[in-house]
């Protein structure tokens, strides 16, 4: 199977965007995108198009399919085919080739069955967060100044505020001028993130704007790919 070059953007869009939260092990269909990070709390699962008669792609060392692609990425006489291998009644691609005028380089993928990503996400969006660059921003400086894990998300009809606390009992509390609505008027809850991915997403998204389910699983949108985390118990 020929891989086109747009297709295989696209596939590096999804990679680079994916590392933003550590998430490393993805499975790219023809229709849809899914990954997770080792620690499970953080995910990708977007509809997607390529072509129908691509072949679902398991990726699970990103850093290395990255180096390889770029060995040739910008070669104008650069050719990719993929080596499909057929289980029961389901196709996946076993091997990229990237050929160009002078090199040819391998990538083995893994099988999808390996990479265990949400198929789905069982909490219903409740409620939705627009925010501003000046409030990541004040975000950004305030967990630069403070030696913390996490990030507590609290909302009441008076807005939304940010806490975070480091292990010394130290507290930072923002209040921000996001604007909060929900499914029913009850504004209230409680929800904590791990703070990298969390600031990452924010710092990356493009239409400042995030949900919350009711059980607190966050939704943003980076790169034109849905990303979700879980929330810290």
């Amino acid at each position: 199977m020929n891989i086109t070059h747009d297709t295989l953007l696209q596939i590096e869009n999804i990679i680079k965007s994916a590392k933003l939260v550590d998430v490393t092990e993805l499975i790219v269909a023809n229709d849809l995108v899914r990954g997770i990070n080792k620690s499970k709390t953080a995910f990708i699962l977007s509809d997607l198009e390529l072509p129908d008669d691509f072949a679902t792609l398991a990726i699970n060392r990103p850093d290395i399919y990255t180096s390889r692609f770029n060995l040739v990425k910008d070669m104008d006489s650069c050719k990719t085919t993929a080596k499909i291998k057929q289980k029961d009644e389901d196709e996946f691609i076993e091997q990229l080739d990237f050929k160009a005028k002078g090199v040819k380089v391998q990538f083995r993928c893994c099988n999808p069955s390996m990479i265990s990503a949400p198929k789905s996400i069982n909490d219903k969006e409740f409620y939705t967060i627009k925010f501003s660059q000046d409030a990541v921003d004040t975000l950004v400086k305030a967990c630069s100044s403070i030696d913390t894990l996490n990030i507590k998300l609290s909302g009441t009809e008076e807005g939304l505020s940010y806490e975070l606390i480091d292990l010394s009992g130290d507290t930072i509390v923002l209040t921000s001028d996001s604007q909060i609505s929900c499914e029913d008027d009850k504004f209230n809850f409680n929800f904590s993130f791990v703070q990298k991915p969390f600031l990452q997403l924010l710092k990356n998204c493009e239409n400042f704007e995030f949900t919350l389910g009711s059980k607190g699983v966050f939704k943003i949108k980076v790169n034109n790919i849905y990303f979700y985390l879980l929330p810290q118990i």
